[in-house]
């Protein structure tokens, strides 16, 4: 019986997350719809990862509508009035629920004290590309990442030091204070006091650099019509746990290999 009653209250918190977003025109209906799916996904797994995923729906809620009439007015807003629907949302949330199934406490495939970084890598790369994409498109200035000439606002692969500037913002900050959350509120996340702080800075590196990534991609794959913007939302975060995880490798093997010569 408690299980039912955590799975309906999982459920109703998702359902009341997606009317918000929706009546906030963040998501469309169908949007909020699959917003509140993975929501639903993630809090029957690990119910505290949902307190991020709602703090980035909302940081993205308040960057979509800064100086929204400018943005509309160029033509540079998301959707007809911000929104973003289902491809956006399944784009975005795909990674951080694979990451949540695939580390179900009762048998977990990705270490759990490994889940939670790789969770936030996911959460920094796509609140990353957010900021960038909604602060930079207001920079009036802007150069493709391939070739550094100047380009439009809003194009595919464009990249501004404004732009930039927030990337990084929202990368490590989602590293820090989801870190320092899941540190406390979790046991998703790894707890070595010595090493907590080089992890976090790790996560919002590769959070940037996820959102470096979206751009390169967005300028030569998107750009040639090889694929679209979802994919490319999604490859990006895909590449950013990947880094991840194998700069993680290798950093312990190279501990390793020191303490052999010590």
């Amino acid at each position: 019986m408690p299980m039912i009653y955590d799975v309906v209250a999982a459920a109703a918190l998702c359902l009341l997350i997606g009317i918000i977003t929706y009546r906030k025109g963040l998501l469309t209906s169908d949007g909020a719809i699959t917003a509140a799916a993975i929501g639903i996904i993630i809090a029957l797994t690990h119910p505290s990862w949902l307190v991020l995923l709602f703090g980035f729906l909302l940081a993205g809620l308040a960057v979509t509508r800064y100086r929204f009439l400018e943005k509309k007015k160029k033509g540079l807003q998301e959707g007809k009035s911000g929104e973003r629907g289902w491809k956006n949302v399944v784009s975005t949330g795909s990674i951080p629920a694979m990451v949540a199934l695939l580390s179900i406490p009762a048998s977990p495939i990705i270490p759990l004290e490994l889940s939670g970084s790789l969770f936030l890598v996911a959460i920094a790369t796509a609140a990353s590309d957010t900021l960038a994409s909604e602060m930079g498109v207001l920079s009036g200035k802007a150069r493709l990442i391939t070739t550094m000439k100047p380009v439009e606002p809003g194009t595919n692969g464009g990249v501004s030091a404004y732009g930039t500037l927030w990337s990084v913002i929202g990368a490590f900050t989602t590293a820090f204070l989801g870190g320092i959350f899941l540190l406390y509120f979790s046991d998703t996340m790894w707890s070595d006091v010595e090493g907590i702080f080089f992890l976090f800075a790790l996560i919002g590196l590769m959070g940037f650099t996820g959102c470096m990534l979206d751009s390169l991609l967005g300028a030569t794959l998107e750009n040639r019509g090889i694929i679209g913007k979802g994919t490319v939302n999604f490859l990006s975060e895909l590449l950013s746990v990947i880094l991840f995880v194998a700069i993680l490798y290798l950093f312990s093997n190279l501990v390793y290999a020191s303490c052999l010569f010590l």
